[in-house]
């Protein structure tokens, strides 16, 4: 079985922006722990669709080294932030 995945959002990377949408009526859940050196990202569908939207603009963007966005557990602003997520173009070595 083929899926396709369509997903359209506005560039604002040159302004060095992103504008993520969330919906009132879904429930986005996303949890991440640490144990030892392993990250553990856990999320419903809606939480794991929505950090894939994230990391999509990102990827797809003109970002500048160092652009990065925080993200709070549920993406709940009212929670602990628990994910920083990073743009670095850099060569790795």
């Amino acid at each position: 079985m083929k899926k396709r995945f369509v997903y359209e959002y506005e560039d604002l990377s040159e302004e060095g922006a992103m504008e993520c949408e969330y919906s009132e009526e879904t429930e986005e859940k996303l949890v991440v722990n640490l144990s030892g050196e392993t990250v553990f990202i856990t999320g419903n569908s809606e939480g794991l669709l929505a950090l894939a939207k994230m990391l999509i603009m990102m990827a797809e963007g003109k970002y500048d080294d160092g652009f990065h966005i925080h993200v709070n557990e549920d993406f709940d602003g009212d929670k602990r932030e628990n994910l920083v997520i990073t743009v670095n173009n850099k060569s790795w070595e």
